[in-house]
């Protein structure tokens, strides 16, 4: 049991280590580093950062994917209309249905 533990904490430890942080620009030219996906930060808290208003999330165009390239594009819509917390919104009207 202790050696399967640790083979999945090393594999947890890789995941992580693989991961890299979002970037985004925020309205003075400075860059915000957040260990969050991109579309989980602007759900959770809109386009305020402790350091200033994010103005744009920078992304590859291309050689991506459609499915990529429409996430990039959500997010570039949220940024625009200050967040992404309407998602959540929609989400619960489904939920009352």
């Amino acid at each position: 049991m202790n050696r399967q533990i640790k083979r999945i904490e090393a594999r947890i430890r890789k995941y992580r280590e693989a991961q890299h942080p979002t970037v985004f620009l925020l309205e003075d030219g400075s860059a915000f580093v957040t260990d969050q996906e991109p579309m989980n930060y602007l759900i959770v808290n809109g386009v305020e950062t402790p350091r200033g208003r994010i103005a744009a999330y920078p992304h590859p165009v291309d050689g991506v994917d459609p499915l990529s390239l429409s996430l990039y594009e959500l997010i570039d819509e949220g940024i625009q209309q200050g967040g992404l917390g309407y998602l959540l919104d929609i989400l619960d009207e489904e939920d009352e249905e």
